[in-house]
């Protein structure tokens, strides 16, 4: 749900050291890839944020009222 396989992030299998590898690899050999990812997991950073999840909460709260 957070981490989105080739989009913001590189999902491999648990215990799968060979596709940790592999992962590492295509990431380190692709700048560009890095970029986009990076720019991909920022917005992951601030969907999650404090500030963000308080607003829900404040406005789940006041709905409730």
């Amino acid at each position: 749900m957070i981490v989105q396989d080739g989009i913001n992030g590189l999902l491999t299998p648990v215990d799968d050291v060979g596709a940790l590898a592999d992962a590492l690899a295509t990431m380190m050999s692709d700048p560009q890839r890095r970029a986009q990812m990076g720019q991909s997991a920022q917005q992951v950073v601030d969907r999650f944020s404090l500030d963000t999840i308080l607003m829900q909460w404040d406005n789940l709260f006041s709905e409730l009222g």
